[in-house]
């Protein structure tokens, strides 16, 4: 079985749209997308709806409930609250209920996934070093965990009592360890690679592999300074942080 793993969408047709294209090369057997399709950029309804068309299997993200209402924007930076405020109003109400649905788990016999952390889920932890991801392990009943929310492909090893820390572009799974994996991210990388990033997973070679694509920022860019939404916003994408 391959799986085409991805999250962090966040509005941003621009990207989503070269992983859409690549989909059609890659023919995977499983789409999961891990959450955060809304937020900072200014497709929300286009990519929304052509998530669903998809038929991914999903997770919620962050960002997507609190548009939905499920999550407090004392949670979020100013540039973060001012996106979510703007999707509200910037989104039909088939999307809102789509984002209200989403559930915070998906499972395959072999491996588990979440949108930010093992540990509470519905309070989106961040992992973004060896004592947090230390601590997540704790919690993970089986060797894989695949996450995104923090936009950096990385992954984390338990395996002989120690935390290994990985960013490498093919990972090949031991079945004697343990596994968290972040898949990065589509539409806001940061890593300082702009690039798209998301993974594919082969059950059958044990391998995980990432994928970077590039995409047209400006146009993203453009959008963003053109809906008025904060102008760091559209920065970033430049630089991918």
């Amino acid at each position: 079985m391959r799986y085409l793993i991805f999250s962090d969408i966040h509005s941003n047709w621009e990207a989503f749209e070269i992983l859409l294209d690549c989909l059609r090369e890659e023919k995977p057997d499983k789409i999961i997308f891990l959450g955060d399709a809304v937020g900072y950029g200014a497709d929300p309804e286009k990519v929304v709806n052509a998530l669903l068309e998809l038929k991914p299997f999903l997770c919620a993200g962050n960002h997507d409930w609190a548009v939905a209402g499920k999550v407090s924007l004392e949670y979020f930076n100013p540039f973060a609250r001012y996106a979510i405020e703007w999707t509200k109003k910037n989104i039909s109400s088939a999307v809102f209920e789509f984002l209200y649905s989403l559930p915070l788990r998906y499972e395959e016999k072999s491996f588990i996934c979440f949108h930010a952390s093992i540990f509470e889920p519905y309070n989106f932890h961040y992992i973004t070093n060896r004592e947090e991801a230390a601590f997540n392990f704790q919690f993970l009943e089986k060797n894989l965990c695949f996450i995104g929310h923090t936009h950096q492909p990385e992954v984390y090893i338990q395996g002989e009592n120690k935390i290994f820390f990985l960013k490498e572009e093919e990972i090949g799974i031991d079945l004697r360890y343990r596994y968290i994996v972040n898949v990065g991210s589509i539409g806001q990388p940061r890593d300082r690679d702009p690039r798209i990033c998301f993974c594919i997973y082969d059950e059958e070679k044990r391998k995980i592999n990432y994928k970077r694509l590039e995409y047209n920022i400006i146009k993203a860019q453009n959008k963003i300074l053109k809906n008025k939404l904060p102008s760091f916003l559209a920065y970033r994408l430049g630089i991918g942080v």
